[in-house]
C-alpha cells in the first residue's frame, strides 16, 4: 500500500465513529443510571444516584 494511502486509512481508523442513538426512548435520567451500571458502579451508588432505596422497587408513569 503507497504511505499516503495507509496514512488516510489510518486517519479514519483512529477518528471516533459517530453512532445515532441506539436507545433515543431513554430519558436522561435512565441513561445516567445505565451509565452507572455499564462502568461497573456498585448497586448502592447506583440507588444513589437514582434516589431510589436499594432492592425496592420505584413505580413510576410506566
Amino acid at each position: 500500500m503507497r504511505p499516503g494511502v495507509a496514512r488516510r486509512v489510518l486517519g479514519f481508523l483512529s477518528r471516533p465513529q459517530q453512532v445515532a442513538d441506539p436507545c433515543p426512548e431513554l430519558t436522561p435520567r435512565e441513561r445516567d443510571v445505565l451509565g452507572l451500571i455499564a462502568a461497573g458502579s456498585p448497586d448502592s451508588a447506583v440507588a444513589d444516584r437514582a434516589e431510589a432505596v436499594r432492592g425496592a422497587w420505584v413505580t413510576g408513569g410506566r
